[in-house]
């Protein structure tokens, strides 16, 4: 989702890449650093989340495929800060064990932190603190991590089959903070066979990678990918033979 407070327009905060395989009954989630080096269409070396200043979500997806080995992205969902706040609170929030005392201050993008470590409630304001903190030595690696710890958090407390009849309810709480090329009905299927994953079968993946300034002149930081070690990801975990769940919509899971 973008971290920009004009809709959809800013740097891309979290990326993720999901993969739902309905014939093995899994679900893969890549959890993409904003910071990757990548190479952008038309702008050069640059970091992923630039990719949707420059040109929005098809960019992104471009951009995004290219540094996974020109696998197939074929639909999206972008959602806003605000949007993720309005969700979860719709959810009715979410219980998540926070892993230290996290603390910023950022008067100048209204950015403020302020949680306690341990097992909390907590609020869509509080998720987004959670979510969006890389201020604690580990910038976005960490970070990642506590994402993860909400979307499993998120997957075991609400996608269960008692959401789907909340499902309209909730779109049209995030409508406006939301943009996809994904239809209704095939938003319906996706959640529909997420509810019916058991846990175990869900799979929580990070871009293999390392620190570096890629042999920038001006030192940039970069998360630099680690590429045959993202070619053995893929191929176990996203691999090129597969026929998309989203092709075929949601027969699958008739």
């Amino acid at each position: 989702f973008p971290s920009h407070d004009k809709f959809l327009e800013g740097l891309s905060d979290v990326i993720l890449v999901l993969r739902f395989d309905p014939k093995n009954q899994r679900l893969a989630i890549l959890s993409i650093p904003r910071d990757t080096r990548v190479n952008i269409m038309g702008y050069g070396i640059d970091k992923l989340n630039a990719a949707n200043v420059y040109g929005g979500p098809a960019l992104s997806a471009t951009t995004t495929s290219h540094l996974l080995g020109d696998i197939t992205i074929d639909r999206y969902v972008r959602i806003n800060v605000q949007g993720v706040e309005k969700l979860v609170n719709a959810l009715g929030g979410v219980t998540v064990l926070v892993p230290k005392d996290l603390k910023y201050r950022d008067d100048s993008q209204r950015f403020y932190v302020d949680l306690k470590e341990g097992r909390h409630h907590l609020n869509g304001d509080q998720v987004l603190q959670l979510l969006r903190f890389r201020y604690d030595g580990y910038g976005d690696i960490g970070r990642i991590q506590r994402q993860q710890l909400v979307m499993r958090a998120l997957a075991e407390q609400s996608l269960t089959p008692a959401i789907l009849p909340k499902i309209p309810a909730l779109l049209s709480v995030v409508q406006s903070h939301i943009d996809t090329n994904l239809s209704v009905e095939e938003l319906l299927a996706l959640v529909g066979f997420t509810t019916q994953l058991n846990q175990s079968n869900t799979e929580l993946l990070m871009l293999p990678g390392d620190f570096g300034n890629g042999g920038s002149r001006n030192q940039i930081s970069y998360w630099i990918p680690d590429h045959s070690r993202i070619t053995n990801l893929i191929a176990r975990y996203f691999d090129q033979g597969f026929e998309t769940t989203i092709r075929r919509k949601y027969r699958d899971w008739e």
